[in-house]
């Protein structure tokens, strides 16, 4: 009997899924738990804190982008934000594969234009956050966001990056 007769039995096909299934729930999987709170002193303490982006590196560690919100009626600048107004610092925490965080928080040697701490819904309704962030290799991280020549025209907005160490200092501007 060819192998290609012997597949195309449905006996032995089921015979297959049940040791395919059987595998598969015979495996299992680790869960890890992590539990971090952060620090809420400051300026605008009584804000809750929101979690803007996850990335990871290859070797498993965590790149977590967080901000708090502060009340719509709080202005950081003279730019008018429709939308979400957060924090004017950049929050970055490096969550190691040991448990330990890295706490990154560059409030005045990034200097970005307040645009970029204003969380809003774009013609379509998606979410949009101008800054953005992407692990490159251990101690260094992207930053991507926005530089505006007139904050009330978005015409004018260009994408710029940063690229910055866990101590929070810029490397190299893109």
């Amino acid at each position: 009997m060819k192998l290609f007769n012997l597949l195309s039995n449905p006996f032995t096909q089921y015979i297959i899924l049940i040791f395919l299934c059987l595998f598969i729930t015979s495996t299992t999987s680790q869960f890890t738990y992590f539990n971090y709170t952060e620090s809420i002193s400051g300026k605008y303490a009584n804000s809750n804190f929101y979690v803007l982006n996850i990335r990871t590196y290859g070797d498993g560690t965590s790149l977590v982008h967080v901000a708090r919100n502060i009340s719509t009626s709080a202005k950081t600048s003279n730019f008018n934000c429709s939308g979400l107004n957060l924090e004017p610092i950049l929050r970055l925490r490096v969550i190691k594969l040991n448990g330990s965080v890295v706490e990154i928080n560059s409030q005045d040697n990034l200097n970005f234009d307040p645009v970029n701490f204003c969380i809003i819904n774009n013609t379509l309704g998606k979410i949009m956050n101008p800054i953005t962030i992407y692990p490159l290799r251990e101690q260094f991280i992207l930053v991507n966001y926005i530089v505006a020549i007139n904050s009330s025209d978005p015409t004018t907005y260009e994408e710029w990056g940063q690229v910055i160490d866990w101590n929070g200092n810029s490397l190299r501007c893109v």
